[in-house]
């Protein structure tokens, strides 16, 4: 379903440099984050190449990514076919193809994305992530379609049955006596690199009330170690010292 390339408004010339041009519309980290990103990064020697805004996307970039290369390897594996020659009928499969994904499409999220054992699903999507899913997908051809790429739009029209919404569970809160005995289980966890992670991640949730999707995607680059002023009245010397998150949240 290509458009001729000379009524095409952008200049890709196969499908994945359209969907980097449908990626590098959406909101961006800051310019002032993405400096401070690029000068911590370790390979400094190394010039930036033209694909280098890959390592300084937003959270909104990372998730519209991530159900692009979903698709993306499902239209390949499952349909043979590329994105640019999917049709509706192969839209509605996928949508389906989300809610119950075979077990070799899936693997615990810890899983590196270079890993051999990697897979892009958890596991079956709830009603809210594959409703996402379609949206962003929706968006992704509507894009296409905008900018002459495509010659139309094969989600047009397709939806998620909505499910009853659950009503919030206000009983899952901690007490601080109950923070304080999860606390003392973390410190006697024996010594392995699963226990290790959970000593970090479970403080770093409860201290700071970060989404799980915003711990998830924070990594050491995130990191700084910053020196600010002390509290009135704890003397002209003294200073708070310590790491600073800086994480991009939902707007």
């Amino acid at each position: 379903y290509r458009l001729p390339q000379a009524r095409c408004l952008i200049g890709a010339h196969n499908d994945y440099e359209a969907v980097l041009s449908w990626l590098r519309s959406k909101a961006g980290l800051p310019p002032e984050q993405v400096a401070r990103l690029r000068e911590r990064r370790r390979d400094l020697a190394t010039l930036p190449g033209p694909l280098d805004w890959l390592h300084y996307l937003s959270h909104t970039q990372r998730g519209y990514r991530r159900e692009a290369e979903r698709f993306l390897l499902w239209a390949l594996l499952v349909r043979a076919k590329q994105l640019s020659s999917m049709d509706t009928d192969d839209c509605l499969a996928y949508r389906d193809f989300l809610a119950a994904p075979p077990a070799d499409w899936c693997a615990p999220r810890s899983r590196e994305r270079w890993s051999p054992v990697w897979r892009p699903f958890e596991g079956p999507l709830s009603p809210a992530a594959q409703a996402l899913a379609v949206r962003i997908l929706t968006n992704l051809y509507r894009y296409l379609n905008d900018k002459n790429y495509l010659a139309g739009n094969p989600w047009q029209g397709i939806h998620v049955p909505k499910s009853a919404k659950p009503a919030m569970d206000t009983g899952r809160s901690l007490t601080e006596e109950q923070w304080a005995f999860v606390s003392g289980c973390l410190a006697r966890l024996p010594p392995s690199s699963a226990n290790q992670r959970l000593q970090v991640a479970l403080p770093l949730l409860y201290a700071t009330g970060l989404r799980l999707s915003e711990v998830v995607s924070v990594t050491t680059d995130d990191l700084e170690w910053v020196s600010l002023p002390g509290a009135k009245g704890a003397g002209t010397k003294a200073r708070e010292e310590g790491w600073w998150l800086t994480v991009l949240g939902k707007g």
